[in-house]
């Protein structure tokens, strides 16, 4: 039982789990990124800001997937369990 729980809560929590990967990555490959140009072109602090704004808006795109992907997920279980009632040969009808 208990290995059991384990195993699906690991796998209800794995996407949330990988969207904070994706939010973490979008801030060191664009935040990262624009310190590091900064420095090397002396731009300071231009490309920062810049870099910035661009993984505030990649995280906004990250999560938006993430929340429609969810829907679609849902919006399946409920017709595979509408279909799985209606299936069983019971009819709303009596």
């Amino acid at each position: 039982m208990g290995k059991a729980s384990w195993q699906e809560s690991l796998r209800v929590a794995g996407p949330h789990i990988d969207l904070g990967y994706r939010i973490a990555a979008a801030i060191l490959i664009f935040g990262g990124g624009g310190a590091w140009l900064d420095r090397y072109l002396e731009t300071v602090p231009w490309l920062s800001i810049a870099g910035t704004v661009l993984s505030f808006v990649a995280i906004l795109g990250i999560i938006m997937r993430f929340n429609i992907e969810e829907e679609q997920k849902k919006v399946r279980r409920r017709k595979k369990s509408e279909s799985g009632a209606s299936d069983s040969g019971t009819s709303p009808d009596g």
